[in-house]
């Protein structure tokens, strides 16, 4: 064959596959175009499901660690601990943290007044403070405040942290009984701590006295040696003589009768708040979602 119908052919040949193929180019050119299109929109719905959670993660991660600094912070300079003393601190700080719900502040700020009126440190304090903040929580009061009364209270009756959190069983069940406040029944207690003392009073007495005067809607403002006198006395109008003389004419006439038709049982004062260890963590307990 010659060379120059060889030519011929193969470019008839070239002309009919490329006639042929076209429309299939043409197609997966147009197909490729969507593709491109799609992709293209695709990235656009990625880049705002992502980018902007992304960022949001970021910027409260930001956050998060300026609330943790803080709390640091708020040791530090709440306990002026230093070294190994600040860093046992913080440790006890993150303890605390993944337990309660609260704030990373007022945990902070708990574990801070805990101690430096007790000195408690390690689990004695983690302890403490967990008890103060979910007794608070439970209760719906200011765990911070409560924290700060109750370690002067500890304070004023000489009684250890390591007995800490029996004592707030006490003052927690006892607000649940009688509808007080545990806040003010534990700065009834601290406030009147040394007349308490002096007339042969426990805490345990002490809390149970305020609980029941409390119920009683009979203000606490009060010596409690004027109860035993009010008792003692000969007839109804001395013990209300007594009682207008020590807190004024509002008020005695109802204390006086609190008294007198045994509302505020003294003997059985003493023995309301047995039993009233770990009600705390029982209420949590039950209280948790």
């Amino acid at each position: 064959m010659a060379v120059g119908a060889v030519s011929v052919g193969v470019l008839e040949a070239v002309i009919r596959l490329r006639d042929t193929m076209s429309p299939a180019i043409d197609n997966l050119g147009k197909r490729m175009r969507r593709f491109g299109g799609q992709m293209q929109r695709a990235g656009k719905q990625l880049t705002a499901s992502l980018t902007l959670p992304i960022a949001a993660a970021a910027f409260a991660a930001v956050r998060a660690g300026e609330t943790i600094d803080g709390a640091m912070r708020t040791i530090a300079v709440g306990t002026g601990a230093t070294g190994a003393a600040l860093e046992g601190l913080k440790e006890s700080f993150s303890a605390v943290f993944r337990e309660v719900p609260q704030s990373a502040a007022t945990v902070a700020t708990v574990l801070a007044d805990l101690n430096t009126v007790t000195a408690a440190t390690g689990p004695t304090l983690e302890h403490l403070a967990v008890a103060l903040l979910d007794s608070a929580r439970v209760l719906g009061e200011e765990a911070a405040p409560n924290a700060l009364k109750f370690a002067r209270t500890l304070e004023q009756f000489a009684i250890p942290a390591e007995h800490g959190v029996e004592v707030l069983d006490m003052f927690f069940a006892t607000a649940q009984r009688t509808g007080a406040g545990m806040g003010d029944l534990i700065g009834q207690a601290g406030t009147f701590a040394v007349v308490l003392k002096n007339v042969g009073f426990s805490l345990d007495e002490s809390v149970a006295l305020f609980g029941e005067l409390s119920k009683g809607s009979i203000e606490v403002a009060m010596r409690v040696e004027t109860i035993e006198a009010m008792r003692s006395a000969a007839s109804r109008t001395e013990s209300l003589n007594i009682a207008t003389q020590a807190f004024g004419a509002e008020g005695a006439s109802r204390l006086n009768d609190a008294v007198l038709e045994g509302k505020l049982n003294l003997e059985a004062m003493a023995t309301a708040v047995d039993g009233t260890a770990g009600t705390i963590a029982e209420a949590t307990e039950g209280t948790e979602t």
